[in-house]
């Protein structure tokens, strides 16, 4: 039970992330399209490294409170 509150909480932080990233990074390739300047590209770049990172780190952290309760039902079931 208690799983899957974190995975909800964990799947709305992650929406919202996500949607905020979208958002940047469609803000940031438009205005360095307009206004050709440097500092826009590099920020797109930036936010499109985090649109791929973010959901890759929470699924590992998933994966990882997954097997560490796996661990744990484990041996409360040996004893």
């Amino acid at each position: 039970m208690k799983f899957e509150k974190v995975r909800r909480v964990i799947a709305i932080l992650a929406i919202v992330v996500l949607a905020i990233t979208i958002i940047t990074t469609f803000t940031f390739a438009i205005l360095g399209a307009v206004t050709k300047n440097p500092m826009y590209n590099a920020l797109w770049k930036g936010s499109l490294m985090v649109m791929i990172i973010v959901p890759v780190v929470l699924y590992a952290i998933l994966l990882i409170y997954k097997r560490i309760q796996k661990g744990t039902s484990a041996k409360e079931e040996e004893k």
